[in-house]
C-alpha cells in the first residue's frame, strides 16, 4: 500500500531575473544560480484569538459560521461535495452555508464540527495547526447558537390546550 506525502511547494519570484520557481532547497534561483531567492517568511501558528470575525451575521453573534467553514474547507483541500458527504448534509446546504446565505442551527454546526474532527484525525499537523482555530471559532459559535434556541424555547408562547 503506497502513502502519499502531502509536499507544501511554495511558489516564489527571484528578485534579480524575475523567474517564477518553486521554492528550492538550496534558496538559489534555479537561472541565476547565485541569487538567493526572497527570504522564507516564518511560520506562525494562529491563535483562536487571532481568528478574524466577520462584522455582522444574521443571529447578532457576530460571527458568520459560513466564513470559518469556507477557511475549513479550504485549509483540508476539500471540495463541499466530499465535505457534504462526510458531514451527512445536502451540497446545497453546505454551499449555502459557505455563502452566508443559510443561518445553521446548532444541529448542522455539530455535524459540521465532527466531520470536520474526523477529517483532522488523520490530516497533517501543518493542516490541524491551519485548520484548529476556524473549527475553535465554529465550536464557539454552536455554543451561542445553542443558548439561542434555548432562550427561544423559554420564551415561547405555550400551546392553547
Amino acid at each position: 500500500m503506497e502513502t502519499t506525502q502531502q509536499v507544501d511547494r511554495e511558489v516564489v519570484r527571484c528578485g534579480n531575473c524575475r523567474l517564477v520557481q518553486y521554492r528550492t532547497r538550496s534558496g538559489n534561483c534555479r537561472r541565476c544560480l547565485r541569487n538567493p531567492l526572497p527570504p522564507k517568511p516564518a511560520l506562525t501558528n494562529p491563535t483562536p484569538a487571532s481568528v478574524p470575525a466577520k462584522e455582522t451575521d444574521e443571529s447578532g453573534t457576530g460571527l458568520d459560521a459560513g466564513f470559518y467553514l469556507n477557511e475549513i474547507l479550504t485549509g483540508l483541500n476539500i471540495r463541499q461535495r466530499n465535505f457534504a458527504r462526510k458531514s451527512e448534509l445536502s451540497r446545497s446546504h453546505v454551499s449555502k452555508i459557505v455563502n452566508s446565505k443559510n443561518d445553521p442551527s446548532p444541529t448542522t454546526l455539530g455535524r459540521i464540527i465532527r466531520a470536520t474532527e474526523e477529517l483532522l484525525s488523520v490530516a497533517t499537523p501543518a493542516v490541524k495547526a491551519k485548520v484548529q482555530p476556524f473549527l475553535y471559532a465554529l465550536k464557539v459559535i454552536a455554543a451561542l447558537r445553542e443558548k439561542e434556541f434555548a432562550a427561544r424555547r423559554l420564551t415561547a408562547p405555550a400551546a392553547p390546550a
